[in-house]
């Protein structure tokens, strides 16, 4: 007999597309996830990968490489390689981070997002943050 009981990650899945359409996400949009690299990018990554056919969205990755670990172009290709085998299109850029170092890791975290941010600004794109689409408040 099947269980019928739902996985963790399908119950992650559903909240993210709750999420998504609180948001008031238009059919035919264009989301442009940032992609560290770490555990919560990829998981949303996948799973926004899984929800675009059904809510009618576009995705793309981006990968900001601002250098601070010596294994960052290990990280770059790491996600390269992901967002190819998932069939999301990717884009990396690299950010000078030298005005921001004496912040260390947090200013880094907040000019990658930044970064981030302002892509999306640019190019009209509608962004999607692990912390914004995964924590638990609604």
């Amino acid at each position: 007999m099947a269980s019928t009981r739902k996985s963790p990650f399908s119950s992650l899945q559903d909240h993210v597309a709750a999420r998504l359409r609180a948001t008031g996400l238009p059919p035919g949009a264009s989301l442009l996830a940032g992609l560290s690299g770490g555990v919560d990018s990829v998981v949303l990554l996948t799973l926004l990968r899984d929800l675009a056919p059904a809510m009618r969205f576009s995705l793309r990755a981006l990968h900001v490489n601002h250098g601070i670990s010596p294994n960052a172009g290990q990280w770059q290709a790491f996600c390269e390689r992901l967002c190819r085998d998932l069939g999301v299109p990717f884009a990396a850029e690299r950010v000078d981070i030298a005005p921001y170092r004496a912040l260390g890791l947090e200013g880094a975290d907040d000019l990658e997002f930044g970064h981030v941010s302002s892509v999306r600004r640019k190019r009209g794109i509608i962004g999607a943050e692990a912390e914004s689409l995964m924590d638990g408040e609604t």
